[in-house]
């Protein structure tokens, strides 16, 4: 089956309901217009992917498609404005402005995937809540009518929410929790006070009484953002249980999904086809010469030249070299790759790292006015056809134009000639 990935974000030592929605959403849109692809949830920048659900518009690359997802302020904008960064829909009116001003074409159709989460796992959130309620019963007690959720960054300061007249029927529910609980903690509730996004998301698609709480991390645009985005101003947010108790409750939502569900980028072909991955499938111990690798299917994705004179060249500061592998793969075998660098440049020789899993596995120097050398980088156990993803990083590129090479202003790292999986 064709495979697709999907942006996933994940907090280091732990996971945020709210982030991993963003798959789960896509798959079950997919299988409901019977879509057959397979999607692969991924933090990597490298890969081609679809963006839907949260903060990370600055995590889009390359020719990445956008569906739903915000600007986290914190980090802005920090797309290149000559990438093919492709825009269906965004959560909000202030991530569109920002997106229109700096050059891409963005339809002003809006909303937070997450509240399609609900209608998509109905079965699933009901099983799940009953199970909750007898769980409950079987323990002498009910479900809580008021919960409290917090944002993934405001889970450490729970005590700061808290007062001394807790009510008895409330309930602090951990953003760690599966998406699927936490929804069905929300159906079963009266009242919902959160810092969490999409906490106030979920409880807004069941029409809960809803009062937003301070966050003590998150700046206020992801928050106006989406609710200008469901039509409404943001509400206040209140500083602690008991305040937010007595204040003045959220808006009902009023919002129509028909333009978000129209604006699903998989149910365009030519979209969907720009995102399936065409995976280079490698056996070990053969040579691979670049010269015989088609531009189609190719080990080398973001940061790589198209194929010229039998290599490639790194033509940014990261280069993503991508590929699967027909048998195990274990801690005793290496990637060896032919390469080179310029005769001149910056500095006396090109440094390339490797990283794996935002872990730096390897650094080499390729001397300028030297010859190529092979360089062996050590790989990790993988199972019969799984991936190897690596990430090589060049911090001494040059443009030739800059050094009376031509007329090539593109930033020029090392060249790749072949490669092999070998012990």
């Amino acid at each position: 089956m064709e495979s697709i990935r999907v942006y996933s974000w994940k907090p280091a030592d732990s996971s945020n309901f709210g982030d991993e929605i963003g798959p789960m959403i896509v798959g079950a849109l997919c299988r409901h217009l019977n879509i057959n692809v397979e999607i692969k949830p991924t933090i990597s920048q490298s890969h081609k992917k679809l963006l839907a659900v949260g903060s990370v518009l600055h995590e889009a690359r390359g020719s990445d498609v956008i569906w739903g997802v915000g600007i986290n302020s914190k980090n802005r904008l920090a797309i290149p404005k000559n990438s093919g960064i492709r825009f269906s829909a965004v959560r909000g009116p202030l991530t569109r402005s920002i997106v229109v001003d700096n050059g891409f074409n963005c339809p002003p159709v809006y909303g937070d995937p997450g509240l399609l989460f609900p209608m998509l796992f109905d079965k699933e959130i009901r099983e799940r809540r009953s199970e909750l309620e007898s769980a409950a019963s079987e323990l002498g007690t009910s479900m809580p009518e008021i919960i409290v959720i917090p944002n993934i960054n405001d889970d450490r300061f729970l005590p700061y929410f808290s007062c001394a007249e807790v009510p008895e029927n409330m309930m602090f529910i951990r953003p760690s929790l599966d998406p699927i609980t936490v929804a069905a903690y929300i159906s079963a509730c009266k009242t919902v006070i959160s810092s969490s996004l999409h906490g106030l998301v979920f409880a807004d698609v069941y029409g809960r009484q809803v009062f937003r709480m301070i966050s003590q991390y998150e700046p206020e645009f992801k928050y106006s953002d989406y609710y200008e985005g469901t039509g409404r101003k943001a509400p206040i947010a209140y500083p602690d249980v008991l305040s937010a108790l007595n204040g003045v409750e959220t808006p009902k939502l009023e919002w129509d999904p028909l333009p978000l569900l129209n604006a699903f980028p998989l149910n365009f072909p030519d979209i969907a086809s720009s995102l399936i991955e065409k995976r280079f499938v490698t056996e070990l111990d053969r040579v691979y010469q670049v010269a015989d690798i088609l531009d189609e299917v190719t080990p080398f994705g973001d940061g790589w030249s198209d194929q010229e004179g039998g290599s490639v060249w790194s033509v940014d500061t990261w280069a993503n070299f991508d590929i699967v592998v027909k048998e195990q793969v274990t801690s005793a075998h290496y990637l060896k790759v032919r390469i080179g660098t310029l005769e001149k440049g910056r500095g006396a020789f090109e440094v390339l790292r490797v990283v794996h899993a935002n872990k730096l596995i390897s650094s080499f120097r390729v001397d300028r006015n030297g010859p190529s050398i092979i360089v062996e980088i050590p790989l990790s156990e993988t199972e019969a056809g799984g991936e190897i993803n690596l990430s090589f990083k060049l911090e001494n590129a040059t443009a030739p134009k800059d050094i009376g090479l031509g007329p090539d202003e593109r930033k020029l790292g090392v060249w790749v000639s072949e490669f092999q999986i070998s012990r």
